[in-house]
């Protein structure tokens, strides 16, 4: 918060408080790097940074939040953008399953859906975590029709 460093700065000043002051300056600096390589990283990271729907998930998301949290705490700017990264791929792959299998989300609350994907060695559980970390929605998408395939329409 700028008015926060402001005011953090004119305090120091008033107390003669040379390190605080110091202090002040070099975290302005690191602000600064950090917004600057979050703009090379991912452009328009600021409309989705006050995106009202990106804010819910990320709260509900208690891995992705601790990830995003712990990265904006170092100025990682990297894994921040990671996150929002994610986050747009999820979107994608969810509105490509809404469409071409809408009770996707019927079957991904099944218990046979996640006992399913963890057989075989936990072949499928990792097919899907990658094809999600990749953002391919058609190998997500042939996932959950194989399941199908294998266990009857829903």
């Amino acid at each position: 918060c700028t008015s926060c460093g402001r005011v953090q700065l004119k305090k120091a000043f008033e107390n003669y408080d040379a390190n605080q002051v110091i202090y002040i300056f070099k975290e302005y600096q690191r602000e600064k790097k950090f917004l600057a390589q979050m703009s090379e990283y991912l452009p328009d990271w600021k409309k989705q940074n006050a995106n009202i729907e990106f804010l819910r998930w990320l709260s509900s998301n208690t891995y992705w939040y601790r990830i995003f949290l712990e990265a904006i705490n170092n100025y990682d700017a990297k894994k921040v953008s990671d996150v929002f990264k994610f986050y747009r791929k999820e979107k994608k792959i969810f509105a490509h399953l809404n469409k071409t299998i809408p009770e996707w989300k019927t079957i991904n609350a099944s218990k046979g859906f996640e006992k399913w994907l963890m057989e075989n060695d936990a072949f499928w559980s990792k097919q899907i975590g990658f094809a999600f970390l990749d953002g391919n929605e058609k190998k997500v998408e042939f996932i959950f029709k194989k399941y199908k395939e294998e266990n009857g329409a829903f």
